[in-house]
């Protein structure tokens, strides 16, 4: 089974399946929703908003994200958060040779990182989710992205 495909990335790959109508024509029917994120929710922890807000403004000048991906981008950015939590107490621990609770941490890592690739590919966060897009680099401002 393949992965899904955005409209846009379909659009810009040329393919059609012959059960659907053009790319083109379900781009122009698409919502279309503002190219800026909209605050981090309130419910998000210190680090996670962080997170948010750096991502959303590197999102934005790429030309990667809008109002509607507010919610979506939460939850990378809580996930991201929750990673360095685990970090933080797996270096509390001063063995690793059989304590259960280092398994559990390595185990909540593990799946923390999937989560986490899985919502950085689908914003083209990862060299993967990136392959295909075209995106506004222009930086007037000359600011790196990655500030």
């Amino acid at each position: 089974m393949t992965a899904a495909k955005s409209t846009k990335l379909r659009a810009i790959e040329g393919g059609r399946s012959n059960s659907l109508p053009k790319p083109e024509i379900l781009l122009a029917k698409e919502p279309k929703y503002p190219p800026k994120f909209p605050p981090p929710p309130v419910d998000l922890d210190t680090q996670a908003k962080k997170v948010y807000k750096r991502l959303a403004k590197l999102m934005e000048k790429a030309g990667l994200g809008t109002a509607g991906d507010g919610d979506a981008l939460a939850v990378l950015a809580q996930v991201r958060s929750r990673i360095a939590k685990v970090h933080e107490q797996m270096k509390k621990k001063k063995s690793y040779v059989g304590d259960g609770e280092v398994r559990t941490l390595v185990s909540m890592e593990k799946a923390y990182y999937s989560l986490f690739l899985t919502y950085a590919k689908q914003f083209g966060l990862t060299p993967v989710g990136r392959v295909g897009l075209t995106v506004n680099t222009d930086t007037e401002d000359g600011e790196d992205y990655l500030r």
